[in-house]
């Protein structure tokens, strides 16, 4: 279970994810940039899976397959982390 396992991993956390979506703009469809961007991260993987740095890769597709269970990270937007949806409240009074 090496970095396609990982790979394979992803593509079907992402088919799950796109048929419990109903409110998705394609219905029950997964939409296509989710796949591109899960592409395009473990083609880059596998690249740097042919040399000495083969463990690194298939830990890090790995760590990609966890962060996208824990919904910590899209595939659509690979440059970025999910941000807490929790806001901070102060109750300071402002002085005008």
């Amino acid at each position: 279970m090496g970095l396609l396992g990982a790979f394979i991993a992803e593509v079907a956390l992402i088919t799950y994810r796109g048929f419990a979506d109903v409110t998705g703009p394609l219905g029950h469809l997964p939409l296509p940039a989710n796949y591109t961007g899960a592409v395009l991260v473990y083609g880059t993987l596998g690249l740097a899976a042919k040399t000495k740095a083969a463990p690194v890769a298939t830990a890090l597709g790995w760590g990609f397959v966890v962060a996208t269970l824990l919904n910590l990270w899209t595939p659509k937007e690979p440059g970025q982390l999910k941000k807490s949806t929790t806001k901070a409240t102060s109750k300071k009074k402002v002085k005008a």
